[in-house]
């Protein structure tokens, strides 16, 4: 597949890279440290993002969903514009940025590839003299030599591969390299074999034909390699044929021209099991020396502790021996120093460590005695929201896995400091909080912290109405929690009633919907919950369409919702001015639940009672007179009727 990168540092440019999707991310890099080798700057250190997520060199394309025709980031080890002094001071003055170990690979790599498009060009060479000495095989004893010799060179110079250290790999052949290189070498050893054995047995016809005039035996040859006639001694050379000496020289020196075909098929093959990223690669995931790391970040140059920073972000990522060994070597304490740095980019991979770190129960409570936290919940006040977001997504880990540290969370103004950061407005970062608050929301003593934090409130508010439907099923939950430890607490909040009746605007899934549904219900069975409710904008539309969503479990809850409403006599005139016999209506057509029949047909009676009955005439009064512009005649009271089921 292929996928475009794109920097600020590099501006009008586009970078293609061609990978697997099973390829790692260091692979991916790999490639494009050597594009960057093409633009003088290979030694600038960076690392990819994609949809707002840093990757990781540890992992594949694929665990990030990096697709064909994706666009990532490259985003510098630095910030942009500190990236761009560094590239000018190092190429004023030859100042190298990216780790040595990693720039020796790439030489390497580089040196390799420069060596097989050499070697490619002179095979391509050797070929066509190849197949100029097949033509000469024809004037040979052994004509037939022409026809194999002919074979090899066209399978040769169609199957060869054209490659550039610039676009690798191109055009088609129908073969792949290392095959090409095996199958070539197989049939050059075999032309070589061959070629000998015709050059030995010209030279035996040469000798044979040379030394013995025709119709003589070898009892006729002196002892000085002449032959008798007639009891005379004739020279050697009688006799010799010039074809034989033509086919003696012909594979003689064609031999040594196979012997240099093959030799360099043979390099061929060894230098094609190369690729891009086969020193890189495994240097960028490596364990490095977590000592020299640590050693690094402790230093006051800002320089090492940003690179230490990056480096142990990637080692954490590996596996979770490294995790251990870099809480052993005392990397906690580091890492938290390093998360207050001055420097955002030392800041943000400090932090992405410190929540790779804390994937691991065992580690998080030994960072929560370290005094971890109360930083860690400092950093959600920052302006830059990735670093607020690997905050929160630290912090979520320890909600999520430690149940005894959700109660350190829930105090000390960790819950001002969550509200905090859902007013960034970031979908990420609200989407992380939401998933702490429904974690804090577990137990107990947290629970009741944030019933009593006005706050929390209005960021789940906040969290409710968001776009994201995660993010809003999280906070509905958290809602419906906190409703069961104290109702009053989301009673007070009017802002939360015109929220849940605007879910069916901004949502279509009906399981947010339920949620939704089963916190108006603390509402409708409230006096003064219901008064609010019976007076909300929106209210009927919003019932409409919970009743028509074809939900059993929604219509009963809307049902008993409707129900508790009715049972309150002072608001019945309200609802049949407001036109509630539409939600009514509804749910009788729509929905199939005897129970949602049950709570329907009570509902209708009381909606039938006198002062329905009065305001329902009233209503539909009002309706004809302003139809018809005239006044209509009075009426005697009737009841309403619904359709009931058979």
């Amino acid at each position: 597949m292929l996928f475009y990168v794109t920097s600020r540092i590099f501006p009008g440019k586009t970078f293609a890279v061609i990978c697997d999707e099973k390829d790692t991310i260091a692979h991916a890099k790999a490639n494009m440290l050597h594009i960057l080798y093409e633009l003088g700057r290979a030694d600038l250190q960076f690392r990819f993002r994609f949809r707002g997520e840093y990757l990781k060199d540890a992992l594949t394309l694929q665990d990030y969903a990096v697709g064909d025709s994706c666009v990532v980031e490259l985003i510098p080890l630095a910030k942009p514009s500190a990236a761009v002094s560094e590239m000018r001071r190092s190429s004023m003055y030859g100042v190298k940025n990216v780790d040595t170990d990693v720039m020796k690979a790439l030489e390497a790599e580089v040196k390799i590839f420069k060596k097989r498009e050499k070697l490619l060009a002179n095979l391509r060479v050797a070929l066509w003299v190849l197949g100029m000495a097949a033509v000469c095989a024809a004037g040979t004893v052994y004509w037939y030599a022409f026809f194999w010799q002919t074979l090899f060179f066209l399978f040769g110079i169609l199957k060869i591969p054209s490659f550039s250290r610039l676009g690798g790999f191109v055009g088609r052949t129908g073969l792949d390299q290392k095959r090409f290189a095996a199958i070539f070498s197989v049939l050059m050893f075999s032309n070589l074999i061959a070629s000998l054995l015709l050059a030995l047995l010209s030279i035996y016809d040469e000798i044979v034909d040379c030394y013995m005039a025709p119709g003589q035996s070898a009892a006729n040859v002196t002892a000085d390699g002449g032959a008798l006639f007639g009891g005379e001694e004739v020279g050697v050379f009688y006799g010799c044929e010039h074809q034989l000496w033509y086919s003696a020289v012909y594979f003689c020196m064609d031999s040594i021209v196979v012997m240099f075909v093959a030799a360099y098929s043979l390099k061929l093959w060894y230098n094609f099991k190369f690729e891009i990223g086969t020193y890189i690669e495994p240097r960028l995931i490596e364990s490095k020396n977590i000592h020299r790391l640590l050693a690094e970040a402790k230093s006051g140059r800002l320089k090492n502790q940003r690179n230490a920073a990056f480096e142990l972000n990637n080692l954490a990522a590996t596996s979770q021996d490294n995790k251990f060994k870099i809480v052993t070597e005392g990397g906690l304490q580091a890492l938290i120093s390093l998360s207050l740095s001055k420097d955002e980019a030392t800041q943000e991979y400090a932090v992405e460590a410190l929540a790779e770190l804390l994937t691991i129960p065992a580690i998080q409570d030994q960072f929560i005695d370290e005094g971890g936290l109360p930083k860690l919940m400092a950093l959600l006040h920052t302006p830059n929201p990735d670093m607020v977001n690997e905050a929160a997504v630290a912090i979520s880990y320890i909600a999520a896995d430690n149940e005894d540290q959700r109660s350190a969370i829930a105090t000390a103004r960790g819950l001002e400091d969550l509200c905090y950061a859902v007013r960034s407005g970031d979908i990420d970062v609200m989407c992380a909080v939401a998933g702490i608050f429904l974690d804090l929301s577990m137990t107990p003593v947290s629970r009741a912290a944030m019933v009593t934090t006005p706050a929390v409130a209005s960021a789940l508010v906040q969290l409710s109405r968001s776009k994201h439907q995660e993010t809003q099923r999280l906070a509905l939950q958290t809602v419906e929690l906190l409703a069961l430890e104290n109702s009053t607490y989301i009673l007070t909040e009017r802002s939360l009633l015109n929220s849940l009746l605007g879910i069916p605007d901004t949502s279509s899934d009906v399981k947010i919907w339920l949620l939704a549904a089963k916190i108006l219900m603390y509402f409708a069975e409230d006096s003064e919950g219901c008064r609010g409710l019976v007076h909300a904008q929106g209210m009927v539309d919003a019932f409409v369409q919970f009743g028509s969503s074809g939900d059993a479990t929604l219509q009963v809850v809307l049902s008993k919702i409707v129900l508790s409403m009715m049972e309150a006599k002072e608001h019945r005139s309200t609802l049949a001015n407001i036109g509630f016999q539409d939600v009514l209506s509804t749910l009788r057509t729509q929905t199939s639940d005897q129970e949602a029949w049950r709570n329907i047909d009570q509902a209708t009676l009381l909606f039938n009672s006198p002062v329905g009955q009065a305001m329902s005439r009233f209503q539909s009064a009002r309706s004809l007179n302003s139809d018809t512009g005239e006044s209509a005649p009075p009426q005697h009271p009737h009841r309403v009727k619904f359709a009931t089921p058979d």
